[in-house]
């Protein structure tokens, strides 16, 4: 059985893409830059971003808001 390729895109991250695009509009300078980085990213970079969006999106869930 082959594993689950991870999501190509931020866009099409169905686990992350509503906290990037939160962290997009209302997230500090880092978390804008960071998600920025994210949206532009071709698929192999965000593949190496993606476990540190993971990381960032626990230490600042969305229901801090």
């Amino acid at each position: 059985m082959e594993s689950p390729k991870p999501p190509h895109s931020a866009s099409t991250d169905p686990e992350l893409r509503g906290w990037l695009d939160h962290q997009s509009q209302y997230g500090s300078i880092f978390m804008k830059a960071i998600t920025d980085a994210a949206f532009s990213a071709c698929a192999p970079d965000y593949a190496t971003l993606r476990p540190v969006l993971i990381e960032l999106s626990k230490r600042h869930p969305l229901s801090e808001r």
